[in-house]
């Protein structure tokens, strides 16, 4: 299947996406704090799972703007036509 110049671009885009993603979530499993001692209190398993969804919330809401600055572009650019 041929690609136009457009296709080709957003296929690029998404290849650098997954390689990125790929790329920060394997260092952030190399790099994150995981604990060195067993959690053994309900207080310390809650700061962990914590620390934990905040990379995450911070992951997803970089992600949730990235989308919405992309969908907003289109829409101005679909006007300007």
């Amino acid at each position: 299947m041929a690609l136009d110049a457009e296709q080709k671009r957003v296929a690029t885009g998404i290849l650098g996406a997954v390689l990125f993603s790929a790329i920060v979530l394997a260092a952030g499993y190399f790099l994150y704090p995981f604990a060195q001692r067993p959690l053994t209190t309900a207080g310390d398993r809650v700061a962990f799972v914590l620390k934990a969804d905040l990379f995450l919330f911070a992951w997803l809401a970089f992600a949730i703007a990235r989308v919405a600055t992309g969908r907003i572009a289109l829409i101005l650019d679909s006007r300007e036509r």
